[in-house]
């Protein structure tokens, strides 16, 4: 943690956020905050403790979304969702009536229309759907799967409107329609281990092949389209131990651990690997692919078994920016769709602002000691100290 005249720095770890107007939300998973941040002055706001926070010691919600003032936290192992209340500056809770178990995600994808949200649960084999106006359920809709029949390794990718899910195992995708709530599905003639979707939403489907291809593929089509080649020298890390195996994308084939997700801005689709120091966007029409390399993210160790990854957090609601925050540096790379370049974000706190701020905290101490990141913990006990206090 760092300090200056008035404000302290201190780490997160930031996997899913939202940005609306000036506003910066996203949870802490480290500490289990729910955190607001203006991006005016990267300076944090408030922080609120997430209630009742874990289950069979995993955090019960990871993502995140926003829908007229009220932030919806996702299901991880948890059976219900979470929603914060901007203005109120309350919680309130949505029982999904699923009996969690060791099968996580709960929660595969969801997708927001017209203020009901899509829950898609593979290993129920089911759409929820949620009505955040009243804060209930409406329906729930059978997925086309056998009886008994999971589907927790499969990949979801949304598109004009529609949920692809890739069955890896029997080979097929499955086509919801979310305005009409109807399913598809077909046998797909290309092989699934060879070409998977990738996470996001496009406006075609897009997937991630062996040896670092990006294709295209429409519902009518037999093969998918290639549209470029990853750079020959585009690199991405592999975890053993307590070290970093560096590997190239065009001499290996798909590794599903690596996390990529996509953003779609209309003209170019931009790659974001959780495991890689750069990222690169691919023109539609020319196929020309531009690359663009963080600073100082290289590294060959990782410590207490946290990798050095980055996070696509999201784009904001003006589709100017994307976010991603680092998890070596503890940082947020703000990054200019249009001029291809990226600004480092440091988030602190103001001393002035630290009681307000901190108060409904809630520190995981476990996951501060073993990571040694002393953040929020470091921060409380300052907080402590100037208030001549005991904590908790």
């Amino acid at each position: 943690m760092k300090y200056d005249s008035e404000y302290i720095y201190f780490p997160f770890l930031i996997k899913y956020a939202v940005v609306e107007g000036n506003s910066l939300w996203f949870m802490d998973i480290a500490n289990i905050g729910l955190c607001h941040a203006d991006i005016t002055d990267n300076k944090i706001k408030s922080i609120y403790k997430i209630p009742e926070t874990q289950l069979f010691e995993e955090n019960k919600y990871y993502g995140l979304k926003i829908v007229n003032n009220k932030l919806i936290l996702l299901p991880y192992c948890s059976g219900s969702v979470l929603i914060f209340h901007i203005n109120e500056e309350k919680f309130s809770e949505i029982d999904l009536n699923i009996q969690t178990d060791v099968h996580f995600p709960i929660c595969n994808a969801s997708y927001v229309y017209d203020e009901m949200l899509y829950l898609f649960i593979l290993s129920e084999g089911e759409v929820v759907v949620v009505d955040l106006k009243e804060e209930k359920i409406t329906k729930r809709i059978t997925i086309l799967l056998d009886k008994n029949y999971q589907m927790n390794d499969s990949k979801i990718q949304f598109s004009g409107m529609c949920a692809y899910i890739q069955d890896i195992k029997l080979g097929r995708m499955i086509k919801f329609d979310i305005r009409n709530q109807t399913f598809e599905q077909r046998k797909l003639l290309w092989n699934t281990s060879q070409w998977q979707l990738m996470e996001g939403e496009g406006r075609e489907i897009y997937l991630r092949g062996d040896y670092g291809q990006i294709a295209k593929w429409e519902w009518i089509a037999d093969e998918p389209h290639i549209l470029a080649q990853l750079p020959s020298d585009m690199k991405y890390y592999v975890k053993e131990g307590n070290t970093l195996r560096w590997e190239l994308y065009q001499k290996t084939k798909i590794n599903k651990a690596t996390l990529e997700k996509f953003y779609d801005d209309g003209e170019g689709i931009w790659f974001v690997p959780f495991s890689s120091v750069e990222l690169v966007r691919i023109d539609k029409i020319t196929h020309e692919i531009k690359k663009l390399v963080y600073a100082d993210e290289e590294e060959q160790s990782a410590r207490n078994r946290i990798s050095w990854g980055k996070y696509f957090l999201c784009e904001d609601d003006s589709r100017e920016f994307l976010w991603v925050y680092s998890l070596k540096r503890n940082l947020i790379y703000k990054i200019n769709i249009r001029e291809f370049t990226y600004e480092e974000i440091k988030l602190s706190i103001s001393k002035r602002d630290l009681n307000t701020s901190i108060r409904n905290c809630f520190v995981n101490h476990k996951w501060v000691e073993e990571s040694a990141h002393l953040g929020i913990l470091q921060l409380i006990g300052y907080v402590q100290t100037l208030n001549g206090s005991e904590g908790d």
